[in-house]
């Protein structure tokens, strides 16, 4: 009899040890109470079998069919407070917290190798895609001008109100892609249209002469385009614009018959496949101009 009773609370104690259930719920943001996707979670086990891992999807709900218990779920994502809880019930919600970070913009184009920017000793700006995509800036040139003390006369930069170009000679301001000069090679004139608004992961601006690193080019300034890397997720973005020049108020100036519009579509996907990386971009603009013959139609 007491072995048969012994027997029976071994395999009642066994069981709860040993235990499998489904341990479902979903990855939230505490500030905006929404679901955080490709989130990795990680079931750490203390039976002495290695981790389990899954990815919340859209909607930030993740799911682990068989856990043995007692186990933890821990989560270390990128933006947010590390986070760890004990496996005590079947769903369980994992609240994230904003973890702020301060950081100092990386720049190259100073020195020609990577430097933080507060240790550069030249003046130098930077330029963020969110800015250009919150401006609206379809043309490079426009994203350009948006940084202190560059403007873009006839076509060409100039920095600080410095002579930015001239014919014969070329530009005196540098302009770069991914560290490689891309002056045309007729006039030595910055070519906008050529320029891939849709894919920058920064705009880095020397504001005076740096003909010592980079020639007699730059001897108003340098601005390199930094395009963005691929990632390990696949990343696509779809741009679509219009808009329309407005009638002006004096008639006599009034030189088109119907009002003239401005439309375009810019679509860039970028991914890694191994280790390669493929970045794919589709750019065009229509645009008819607010003087004659200064329409653009722009396809690459």
């Amino acid at each position: 009899m007491k072995n048969t009773i012994l027997l029976f609370f071994a395999i009642c104690f066994g069981n709860i040890v040993y235990a499998q259930i489904a341990v479902e719920g979903r990855v939230l943001n505490a500030t905006t109470v929404e679901g955080i996707k490709n989130v990795k979670v990680v079931c750490k086990l203390m039976n002495g079998k290695a981790d389990l891992y899954t990815y919340s999807n859209d909607t930030g709900y993740y799911i682990f069919e068989n856990v043995d218990t007692p186990a933890t779920l821990y989560i270390n994502h990128y933006g947010y407070k590390p986070i760890e809880r004990l496996v005590d019930k079947q769903y369980i919600y994992l609240v994230l917290e904003d973890n702020v970070y301060t950081l100092n913009d990386v720049v190259v184009t100073a020195g020609k190798t990577q430097q933080k920017i507060t240790d550069v000793t030249v003046s130098i700006s930077t330029l963020k895609p969110k800015l250009i995509e919150n401006t609206n800036s379809i043309k490079m040139d426009a994203a350009v001008e948006n940084v202190p003390g560059v403007n873009i006369i006839f076509g060409q930069a100039n920095i600080r109100g410095g002579s930015g170009f001239s014919y014969g000679t070329g530009s005196r301001v540098l302009m770069m892609l991914d560290d490689m000069p891309i002056l045309s090679a007729d006039a030595a004139d910055v070519k906008w249209d050529a320029m891939p608004v849709e894919n920058i992961k920064q705009i880095e601006v020397v504001k005076g002469a740096s003909s010592a690193l980079f020639g007699s080019g730059a001897m108003g300034g340098v601005i390199n385009i930094r395009t963005a890397e691929p990632t390990k997720l696949p990343f696509t973005k779809v741009n679509v614009f219009t808009g329309f020049y407005d009638n002006p108020t004096n008639p006599n100036f009034k030189i088109f018959k119907q009002r003239q519009s401005t439309s375009g579509i810019n679509v860039f996907h970028s991914q890694t496949n191994n280790n390669t990386g493929i970045t794919f971009a589709i750019y065009g603009l229509k645009d008819d101009g607010y003087r004659q013959y200064e329409a653009a139609n722009n396809k690459r």
